[in-house]
């Protein structure tokens, strides 16, 4: 693959003491500690306080871990200090474990979770409740205002208005469909508009969907601070876009990647090949230094 099909490289916009501020300069490393040692930080508070409280011990893998001290830079990235009160958008929610990941990892500010599927939105919306700020919508998100049958699986994070592809048996028996269940779809442009008081991330995780809740959103990403995508490596749903075209699409809306978190990897082939990842882009119409 070559960088050039990605799209275009963008270099810092201003001089930062006469050298290319990139990944492996110490001052990123540090950075990159600086986060970790400070969520390390707001998780054992966090869980101090929940236990206080008699609220349920956290448990946190070292992959939620690493998602969250992700955000974390992602956010000093994009200069999200004080000024701007925090908010989460979570498209494609199942039963909110991307919310109480966020949760678990310390953060306390506003989520907004949409979630169309009756069995895990009751999940959700038993959740929500208890960990407020959290606002939870019982409908989905695409490029129009229409009723759809969505294709419900054993495992309803499979859920998905696509057809599963046979690579989906092999890595996941419980990706079947089971039923289809009729659901209502809006496009975010006209269900919301951006609060230029918060700042804005949005998550889109729709099962091969992720494109179609994106042409629905065009007017509302343009004052996100950042979008986390699930892209696939290898498809596990049908008419879907690829790797490379997702990340042309973003370039397109201004936003250039951030960072890149494996989800699964195909163990039928190996220990190391990836069949998804959650890519995080950052506006670089909101953060003036963006680069690459």
């Amino acid at each position: 693959m070559r960088i050039s099909e990605l799209g275009l490289i963008e270099n810092v916009r201003e001089v930062i003491l006469d050298y290319r501020f990139h990944g492996g300069n110490v001052s990123v490393q540090k950075l990159a500690q600086q986060e970790r040692n400070a969520a390390l930080a707001e998780i054992d508070n966090v869980r101090a306080a929940r236990k206080k409280h008699g609220k349920r011990a956290l448990r946190l893998s070292s992959n939620m871990f690493e998602a969250y001290v992700a955000i974390r830079i992602l956010r000093r990235e994009l200069g999200l200090g004080n000024l701007q009160k925090p908010e989460h958008f979570d498209v494609g929610a199942n039963e909110g474990q991307f919310g109480m990941r966020l949760r678990n990892a310390g953060y306390s500010g506003l989520i907004k979770s949409f979630e169309p599927v009756a069995a895990p939105f009751r999940m959700l919306s038993a959740i929500a409740p208890n960990e407020l700020p959290w606002e939870v919508f019982n409908f989905g998100l695409s490029d129009r205002d229409e009723e759809r049958e969505i294709n419900v699986s054993n495992n309803t994070s499979f859920s998905s208005l696509k057809n599963v592809t046979s690579h989906a048996a092999q890595f996941d028996e419980t990706s079947a469909n089971l039923y289809q269940e009729r659901i209502h779809l809006c496009q975010l442009d006209d269900v919301l508009q951006v609060d230029k008081s918060f700042r804005t991330f949005l998550k889109i995780d729709t099962q091969g969907y992720e494109e179609k809740v994106l042409n629905g959103a065009i007017n509302y990403i343009a004052g996100v601070h950042g979008v986390m995508l699930e892209l696939p490596i290898k498809h596990l749903y049908e008419d879907v876009w690829n790797f490379e075209e997702a990340v042309a699409f973003m370039r397109e809306h201004s936003f250039i990647i951030s960072n890149i978190l494996p989800v699964n990897y195909d163990h039928n082939v190996d220990d190391v090949s990836l069949i998804e990842v959650d890519c995080i882009f950052k506006n670089i119409n909101i953060a003036p230094s963006a680069r690459l």
